[in-house]
């Protein structure tokens, strides 16, 4: 028998996916820059695994609100409160009110603008939060609520007034009469699709305070299930709730009642999906300790790292799945245990 060789000749090509332009590249530099002080107290770090279960469980736990000695929200004992972020803005305890409130039932799968990373905070006045406070929610929109049209002097009002676009029409839904979910329809399709932001800046915002806003944040998740995503402009699907600005306050970063840092690799049709956004998610992991740690004070605390949690937004999209927030230790960013017996073992320098 013979064989015949043929010569190919055989080119690889190597895609590197690389950030986008007006993205910067991922600062490690960060986790190499964290100093331990001998005089600190340290909170020791929690079980990553435990913090995905308890974000599994609450975006499972499907109530329209929270008993108790008293009906509360269902923000404080179910869903989860997120805001997405650029990948390049380590800092992201920094500013910002507009946050998304994710949940099985209320078919929220889309970070704002598609953003790949989102940090999560926990609503619950009984969240124990160390060395912090609770996180102060305002209102609540079905959909996105277009809240940079709606300013106020007064911080506990701005992003749930009358929208700039909308000056001689209320801008809370109890201030338009509505106390239904027809009366809200109603209300809400008084602007058509076709005039595109004008149509989310008319929508009313529902209370969601956690002392008055039981009822109306109730309504609000109804209006939510309600819609029919599909005839939505895409950028404004997703839901949004209003919280009091960190920056109007003396917090420092430990003071955020923050749980941890999720990201996804799975973004559908936008700019995001080029970036690898687990090394932007370690560059805040590491961001945040060192800010803790800048930021101490007179207690010399410092808040343990929070985790990197996976967001499996695939399995969450095209098979309905259950459990979608996932602990994974290689994503983290490790450091042998410190010589000092104050200092414990942190998720930080040393990356697997």
């Amino acid at each position: 028998m013979k064989y015949i060789f043929k010569k190919y000749s055989t080119i690889f090509i190597l895609f590197i996916p690389l950030p986008l332009f007006g993205i910067d590249p991922p600062n490690l530099k960060l986790c190499y820059n964290i100093k331990f002080p001998n005089t600190t107290t340290y909170k020791e770090p929690k079980d990553g695994s435990i913090i995905a279960k308890r974000l599994n469980k609450r975006f499972n736990n499907l109530v329209s609100e929270c008993e108790g000695k008293y009906k509360h929200p269902a923000y404080e004992c179910s869903g989860i409160i997120l805001r997405a972020i650029s990948p390049d803005k380590y800092e992201f305890w920094k500013g910002g009110e507009a946050y998304s409130y994710f949940r099985s039932d209320l078919n929220t799968y889309k970070f704002h603008l598609d953003r790949p990373i989102a940090y999560v905070i926990n609503g619950s006045s009984r969240y124990v939060n160390p060395y912090g406070k609770q996180a102060y929610v305002k209102c609540a929109y079905p959909i996105d609520g277009y809240t940079k049209t709606r300013p106020s002097n007064n911080e506990y009002k701005r992003g749930c007034t009358k929208s700039t676009l909308f000056p001689n029409i209320p801008g809370e839904c109890a201030k338009r009469g509505i106390n239904t979910l027809k009366e809200w329809q109603i209300d809400f399709n008084k602007v058509p699709v076709s005039e595109g932001a004008k149509r989310y800046a008319h929508q009313c915002s529902f209370d969601a305070n956690r002392v008055s806003g039981t009822e109306e944040f109730a309504l609000s998740l109804e209006a939510r299930r309600s819609l029919n995503l599909t005839y939505e402009y895409r950028e404004a699907i997703q839901n949004e709730i209003v919280i009091k600005s960190w920056d109007d306050t003396d917090y420092k970063p430990q003071d955020i009642p923050v749980e941890a840092i999720i990201y996804s690799d799975y973004q559908e049709d936008h700019q995001h999906s080029a970036i690898h956004a687990l090394p932007y998610a370690r560059a805040m992991q590491c961001a945040y300790v060192k800010a803790t740690i800048d930021n101490a004070g007179p207690g010399k605390r410092i808040k343990y790292p929070i985790p990197i949690i996976y967001f499996d937004l695939y399995s969450l999209l095209n098979f309905n799945d259950k459990n979608p927030f996932r602990y994974r230790r290689k994503d983290q960013v490790i450091v042998a245990k410190p010589k000092s017996k104050l200092v414990p073992e942190m998720y930080l320098l040393k990356v697997y």
